[in-house]
């Protein structure tokens, strides 16, 4: 199960908060995104509060609707042949993907269930009206990130938020290790996504723990 550290979450003003998030952005955030991404963001956002995390990338907001995070293929608590066909795409240890989508269900709602979140959806998915087939809105969610004493190692913000809603979690799971890159529907951070995987994967963060091959390390 995902326990985040809460000691080392901070109870400050909202002005020490920006001034923490100033100077970690751009050790943290920065290095993955830079600031030329933010000029392609869709402007078109809409808030809403999720009431149920059903998997690591599948929300239920108030109202009934589902969300699906764009650009997140991860694993399920509900459907084990995906599971099955995840484990054997990336290599796999088949036997621990529940687990891990149990884990990835737990990190998601520690960081939106009960909160408003923003939600931006991408230009490239306009032909299908974005939408997936399940009939999922295909979105970005952004939400109030907490603030740390040392920020973790999936935390991903905009360092220059127009809202509180700082947080991007499409990116933070994927930082995590709770997902692979989805290839259904193109979008138009898909290489970032492959970056932060690809980071995820060589620190076997998350499902990444369940590699058959490890990736040897840059000293070996």
């Amino acid at each position: 199960m995902f326990r985040p550290d809460k000691s080392s979450q901070l109870s400050v003003s909202a002005g020490q908060s920006f001034l923490l998030f100033s100077f970690f952005s751009a050790l943290l955030f920065n290095l993955c995104f830079p600031a030329s991404l933010w000029a392609a963001r869709e402007e078109r956002a809409d808030t809403a509060m999720v009431m149920q995390v059903k998997e690591g990338n599948i929300l239920v907001l108030k109202g009934g609707q589902e969300v699906r995070l764009i650009g997140v293929r991860g694993p399920s608590i509900r459907e084990f042949t995906l599971n099955e066909t995840l484990a054997h795409d990336q290599g796999l240890r088949p036997e621990g993907m529940e687990d891990a989508a149990q884990q990835a269900r737990d990190f998601v709602k520690y960081l939106v269930e009960g909160q408003t979140v923003r939600l931006e959806v991408d230009p490239a998915h306009a032909p299908i009206q974005h939408r997936d087939r399940e009939g999922r809105i295909l979105a970005y969610v952004w939400f109030v990130s907490p603030v740390y004493s040392t920020p973790p190692d999936w935390l991903v913000v905009d360092p220059d938020p127009k809202t509180p809603e700082d947080g991007f979690l499409n990116a933070a799971v994927m930082r995590a290790g709770y997902g692979t890159l989805e290839t259904d529907w193109p979008f138009s951070f898909g290489g970032k996504f492959l970056a932060l995987e690809q980071e995820a994967k060589s620190n076997q963060r998350g499902m990444w723990k369940l590699l058959k091959n490890k990736p040897k390390s840059p000293a070996s």
